[in-house]
């Protein structure tokens, strides 16, 4: 779910590297090490560097795409990350295998800096597992220039006048729950029918996505190759900041709402530097180090009060917009296999539409 962030970040692993020469490799290799596994693109390199001259210790950076990679990831390499920062769904999911270790909240201090409306979620309540990390909503990016009227419903995007210029996002539960959506259904249905309803939509409409993206549907916008793409709000205003032709919008049927939060890993080894980083992310100048940067609304009140007022606006939903907000929800292993199975079918008929079209 992010924010295009200075392409410093984008490698595969990103570390502040210690003095050159051989006695600074050596105390390189002394240092201590927490492993942070985020979202592309969304944490400033400089909170990573401001976090190694506090601490003394190394941050060891990756990334990934989707929330399957995540999963798939943290599920096949225990010990390997420390932090994690999965989204509000998936927080339930990982919690419910028991991949997640209880917070040492006498560690993160800090904690006190949150929004109480943060504080006890329903995919974690008392926040024992995790804490919020940033939060967002998805809307759609189109480019003013390619669509003559302002767009307004998602049955809009679907309109053969855009045929073959919309991006759509590869995570299963997003890309759907708005569809659903748009189908007058709930983006947590657990219900065979309305899921598969959704499915045979999109699959209908297979020549008319351009493609789903890896969490970059802003970036295909940005370049020409799509008119309309589904993204995070954060990324938008980053990028309609520089690109005034570009613009953004939440349908009247409403959208998803989605909250980040930073977790450790129960095999992590590292979870008392593991807490450390998590709180050096909740002090309020590194709370608005990161929003201002990342450009993603912050659950962190102190973090707000530093923030410029064009910031600070993003924070703010009006009493229409709370009612057409909807986050996801863990859905049980059951329905969550339908929406497995339903996406793996939408994609697998979009590749084989793509060669044929080749």
């Amino acid at each position: 779910m992010r924010a295009v962030v200075a392409k410093l970040i984008a490698i595969v692993v990103f570390v502040v590297l210690a003095p050159i020469g051989v006695q600074g490799a050596e105390r390189a290799a002394e240092r201590p090490v927490i492993r942070v596994y985020n979202w592309e693109d969304y944490i400033p390199p400089e909170l990573l560097r401001r976090f190694e001259e506090t601490t003394g210790i190394r941050v060891e950076y990756s990334t990934y795409g989707s929330t399957e990679e995540l999963v798939t990831n943290v599920a096949n390499n225990p010990g390997r990350y420390d932090v994690i920062v999965p989204s509000s769904y998936t927080v339930a999911y990982l919690r419910g295998k028991g991949m997640l270790a209880p917070l040492d909240k006498t560690r993160i201090p800090n904690i006190r800096n949150l929004d109480p409306m943060f504080m006890s979620p329903t995919f974690d309540p008392g926040s024992r597992y995790c804490v919020a990390y940033l939060w967002s909503k998805l809307v759609v990016g189109y480019n003013s220039s390619r669509v003559s009227r302002p767009l307004q419903s998602w049955t809009e995007i679907f309109e053969p006048r855009f045929s073959g210029r919309v991006a759509l996002l590869t995570d299963s539960r997003e890309s759907l729950g708005v569809v659903l959506l748009m189908l007058g259904f709930s983006p947590n249905t657990t219900d065979p029918t309305e899921i598969a309803k959704a499915r045979d939509f999109l699959i209908s409409r297979n020549r008319h996505i351009h493609s789903y993206a890896d969490d970059s549907g802003e970036d295909l916008l940005d370049e020409g190759k799509v008119d309309i793409a589904l993204s995070w709000e954060g990324d938008m205003a980053a990028l309609t900041a520089r690109r005034p032709d570009l613009r953004y919008v939440v349908p009247i049927e409403g959208s998803v709402v989605a909250t980040d939060s930073m977790c450790i890993p129960a095999t992590s080894r590292n979870k008392v530097h593991a807490a450390r980083f998590i709180d050096f992310v909740l002090d309020a100048e590194m709370g608005a180090l990161l929003a201002s940067e990342v450009m993603y609304p912050t659950p962190n009140l102190a973090a707000q009060a530093r923030l410029p007022e064009s910031a600070r606006a993003r924070q703010k939903l009006s009493e229409d917009m709370k009612t057409r907000l909807f986050p996801l929800a863990d859905v049980g292993n059951a329905a969550l296999s339908l929406y497995d199975d339903a996406w793996e079918k939408i994609l697998e008929n979009h590749r084989g539409g793509r060669r044929a079209r080749k």
